[in-house]
């Protein structure tokens, strides 16, 4: 299949039958079509080909990878323009610490017969790209809580609460009348108003389970960073020794 594709198979197509043809003598096309096929047989197992061939596979995967390299810088950016500023500014500084780690590793790479990168510069790429999704599940979580802070659900939920226990009481005292006209009215708005009870309670729930996610979100941010800075401190201690 690559042969099939290949300049080297267009040349020796022309070569060879485009000679053969254009001689317009059946001996010459005849030794076209043999050399046509030899060329089949023998130059795709040549090693000139074959590293064509590897030569242009590396090349393809270089440009894929170059490909999901800038996809994934134009996502980072994005991620990073959504950000509030101070947000914005917290991912900044930790990449200035990056930074740090880069330049301290480069100087120990140069002064030494080490290997040919930091082990440690593999794990930034991932902390940051971590610490940013971090981030932005902050700002997300904090949009909800101060959405539903404005809407203050506790006391709405407590004012819910008191209106069906007090509706509740009315359709018994109902049931007692016998007042089946009334009492069906009543039971269905109810069972309307509970209904409602239920949604903000579930609400209320979603709201301290977000509480709790941001408290845990906060913590790994922490983390992450006291994590690079103290790929900093080896770097550089590395450095000093």
């Amino acid at each position: 299949r690559e042969f099939l594709k290949s300049p080297q198979h267009a040349a020796l197509g022309l070569l060879t039958l485009g000679v053969g043809f254009m001689s317009g003598m059946m001996l010459p096309l005849i030794a076209g079509i043999t050399c046509y096929s030899l060329g089949w047989i023998y130059l795709p197992d040549l090693p000139f080909f074959r590293r064509w061939v590897d030569r242009r596979r590396e090349a393809a995967k270089r440009a894929e990878e170059m490909q999901k390299v800038a996809a994934f810088i134009q996502r980072r950016d994005a991620l990073i323009a959504s950000l509030s500023p101070e947000r914005r500014d917290c991912y900044t500084r930790l990449a200035a610490v990056c930074r740090d780690i880069e330049n301290a590793s480069a100087d120990n790479l140069l002064a030494s017969a080490g290997p040919a990168t930091d082990p440690r510069l593999r794990k930034l790429d991932e902390l940051m790209w971590t610490y940013l999704r971090l981030l932005g599940i902050q700002q997300s979580l904090d949009q909800f809580l101060e959405t539903e802070r404005s809407e203050n659900v506790p006391a709405i939920l407590k004012e819910a609460e008191a209106e069906a226990a007090r509706l509740n009481t009315e359709v018994e005292a109902l049931k007692a009348k016998g007042n089946t006209a009334a009492l069906d009215t009543k039971q269905r708005y109810l069972g309307s108003r509970l209904e409602r009870l239920e949604v903000l309670r579930k609400r209320q729930q979603r709201s301290e389970q977000a509480e709790a996610n941001l408290a845990l979100v906060v913590s790994e941010q922490e983390r992450l960073d006291q994590q690079i800075k103290l790929i900093r401190a080896d770097a550089v201690a590395t450095k000093n020794a």
